[in-house]
């Protein structure tokens, strides 16, 4: 495969998704980081990575309307201080007891707590505000029911107070223009820009023995290129180190 240059856009605020030249520049496939404006300086701290093989916007778009519902399964409220790295708590992008959503083995089933959640149970009690899994819910509540999404959602007329900081949600994106048609592709490269970051992040993925079999023999000559304002983020090379971002 030829060499693929990724030059990100952003971070813009998720409100700009539907205005004006960025959406007629994101409705294009492409890799997009979406996260939220850190409260004191500013500053982008990505929480979650996808790939679109259509539409970026469509996806952000989609990303948004599940958040604000409080439906999307990967969606896990932190605490302030846990997502932000606020009164001397280590943040949850570099945390090494947060794990890396890519291996089946971490979840054992839905009748159970995540192996990861279990081992470090009382670590976690005040870093999780809400987890929408009911293998992560702890307590029978009435304001849930089953549902379409695996397999609980919080119900009601008003989940805004379910939903944090909509007010700092932004995102960053990378068309790409000379890809393959091909879902492997697009699943490499969410998970390519996931290790790539300098912190965790939420959702599922290839994992990075995948990747890094697919960047030695499938897909090589992927690379960042030119993307101001978010160039710090990365890494030289994808691995498994998350030491965090210089953030202050």
């Amino acid at each position: 495969m030829r060499q693929l240059q990724l030059s990100f856009n952003g971070p813009f605020p998720f409100k700009d998704l539907e205005v004006g030249s960025l959406q007629k520049k994101t409705d294009k496939p492409g890799v997009y980081i979406w996260g939220f404006e850190h409260p004191l300086n500013k500053k982008f701290i990505p929480y979650f990575v996808g790939a679109a093989g259509l539409s970026v916007r469509s996806h952000l778009a989609r990303h948004f309307k599940t958040i604000f519902n409080a439906s999307a399964n990967t969606y896990k409220w932190l605490s302030e201080d846990y997502l932000f790295g606020l009164n001397e708590v280590l943040p949850f992008y570099a945390d090494e007891k947060f794990p890396d959503f890519n291996d089946s083995l971490l979840f054992a089933g839905t009748q159970h707590l995540p192996l990861w959640y279990h081992a470090h149970r009382s670590y976690f009690d005040d870093k999780f505000i809400y987890l929408n899994n009911f293998e992560f819910l702890r307590k029978t509540d009435a304001g849930l029911r089953m549902t379409a999404d695996y397999p609980f959602s919080i119900l009601g007329q008003d989940v805004s107070s379910l939903v944090p900081y909509l007010d700092r949600l932004q995102f960053c994106y990378g068309t790409i223009v000379n890809g393959l048609n091909l879902k492997l592709f697009y699943e490499y490269m969410e998970a390519f820009i996931r290790f790539l970051l300098k912190g965790k992040t939420m959702g599922n993925s290839l994992n990075f023995g995948d990747v890094r079999y697919l960047q030695k023999n499938v897909f090589p000559g992927v690379f960042i290129r030119n993307s101001n304002g978010v160039q710090h983020l990365f890494k030289e090379d994808i691995g498994l180190d998350f030491s965090g971002y210089e953030i202050y």
